[in-house]
């Protein structure tokens, strides 16, 4: 079964693009290639970092007819589609579900839509997963909540784990990761170079101990977004 999978955050900072290019380094690793699209036109990560070595595909899903693109290529195509969503797309999900039954197209299309919704620590992140949940509720999805630990480690998160939102997001059967920090210094060497997670381990491109941060950090994610293949993969 072929999956949408879009990645949301609403707010900007919140890691999402980071989450979307460490999904698309994975599958390129695990040779399960998504076709990937970058609908963040104010700050367009995955194509920055990625399309030099994966066909990175720009769309604007917020603008009249700007999601097509991305279901013809569901349609025709034969991998997983990844869309990394813009920040404060949450205010378009009702327009776009008014020009798009997008239930009915993925039910004709015998996919399901996978939603990665990255979190901190703040009461508005639980507000955004359960909104997202709201206009999904007729839409075959499965979800994988992604805690950034930017914010605070994982037992930090109270405030999501006492949550209603989080009850009803595991009664959807929603799995639950965790994104390791990322040292600030670390992630500067990469965004000053437009690396890849893939050539940011390569031994000409940063120094060793930087290197090997890098590769620490892809070892601890992988195990975790391992934890949701059923739903990324």
């Amino acid at each position: 079964m072929k999956r949408l999978i879009l990645v949301h955050g609403d707010k900007g900072g919140i890691g999402k693009s980071t989450t979307a290019r460490a999904l698309l380094d994975w599958s390129i690793r695990q040779e399960r290639h998504y076709t990937a699209f970058d609908s963040d036109h104010r700050n367009p990560h995955l194509f920055r970092y990625y399309d030099s070595i994966h066909p990175v595909k720009r769309v604007d899903v917020m603008s009249q007819g700007g999601i097509d693109p991305v279901f013809n290529e569901l349609a025709t195509g034969d991998r997983n589609v990844l869309v990394d969503l813009p920040a404060g797309v949450g205010t378009s999900l009702e327009r776009l579900f008014q020009e798009v039954d997008i239930g009915d197209a993925l039910a004709e299309l015998g996919a399901r839509a996978t939603l990665v919704v990255v979190i901190s620590r703040l009461k508005d992140s639980i507000e955004v997963l359960r909104l997202t949940m709201e206009a999904f509720k007729d839409v075959p999805t499965d979800y994988v909540v992604v805690k950034n630990l930017y914010f605070g480690d994982a037992d930090k998160f109270t405030r999501y784990e006492h949550s209603k939102t989080r009850k009803d997001a595991l009664a959807k059967g929603a799995v639950e990761i965790n994104m390791p920090d990322l040292l600030d210094d670390v992630y500067d060497c990469m965004d000053e170079r437009n690396l890849p997670f893939l050539k940011a381990i390569s031994k000409d491109e940063l120094l060793f101990a930087t290197r090997q941060r890098v590769k620490s950090w892809m070892r601890r994610f992988d195990e975790e977004l391992s934890k949701a293949q059923k739903y990324l993969l």
